[in-house]
This record gives C-alpha cells, sequence and structure tokens, in this order.
C-alpha cells in the first residue's frame, strides 16, 4: 500500500507517540508511517526507534524545535515534500486510525478526481462493559 503515507507529526509528547506507534503495530498498518518530530527531547527518540515495531513501516525525521508556529508549519511543510506517496494523511499522536477508513479515503480519491481531500467520521471508542453497566 503505497499509494497513502501517514505523517505523524509530534512534539514533546513521549507516552502519547509511544502508544499511538504501539496501536498501530498491533493493527498491522500497511501504509508507510513518516514521523515528523518537532520536540527538544532526543532522547525519547532513541528508545523509540529501540522499540520493537516489527509489524509497521516507519521513517523519522528531526526539523528542530517547534517554538513557534512557523516553526510547526514549516516543519510540515518540510516532511509533506519528502513524501513521494500519492497522497498523505497528518496525524497527531492522539489520532487513531482505522485502516477501512484510510484505504476508502483511497478509494474515493481515485474515482473522484474532482477532490483533492477527503475525510471520515470521528467516532469513539467505548469500553464494552461500562456500556453494560
Amino acid at each position: 500500500m503505497t499509494d497513502l503515507t501517514i505523517v505523524l507529526v509530534i512534539k514533546d509528547r513521549p507516552s502519547f507517540t509511544l502508544r499511538w506507534l504501539a496501536y498501530m503495530n498491533s493493527i498491522k498498518i500497511k501504509f508507510p508511517i513518516y514521523i515528523a518530530d518537532g520536540g527538544e527531547n532526543l532522547k525519547f527518540i532513541d528508545h523509540i526507534l529501540s522499540q520493537n515495531f516489527r509489524d509497521i513501516n516507519f521513517s523519522y525525521s528531526h526539523f528542530g524545535p517547534d517554538i513557534t508556529y512557523q516553526n510547526y508549519f514549516e516543519k510540515i511543510y518540510s516532511a509533506l515534500t519528502n513524501i513521494t506517496s500519492k497522497y498523505a494523511v497528518l496525524a497527531d499522536d492522539d489520532d487513531f486510525f482505522l485502516e477501512t477508513g484510510l484505504s476508502k479515503s483511497i478509494e474515493f480519491l481515485n474515482n473522484f478526481k474532482d477532490f483533492s481531500s477527503c475525510g471520515g467520521i470521528q467516532g469513539g471508542i467505548y469500553n464494552q462493559s461500562k456500556l453494560e453497566e
């Protein structure tokens, strides 16, 4: 699945990023992930890269700290210039995707050339045992 790259935009939230990568690894997401880091905690990156995420394909780039909005938007622009896939989706480390939804978005964009983007419905995930109480 090379039509889409997930661009994970992060900054100094290691527990969120590790949780997000662990989720993507657990569902064995087939899309490549490009991590665009604007944080200052580079020791954290060594920790992430040493983790056992064998079921995902990800790459990493540090763009210097996101001190201003200009830094942040320059990071996103630079990250997107590194993407070679037909489509890209921006993600934060608290955005959880389902592969089916991403695949349907690609299908839609491939079938309707007049559109440059599309989105899905935000859904909630609930603990079933709590709903039954």
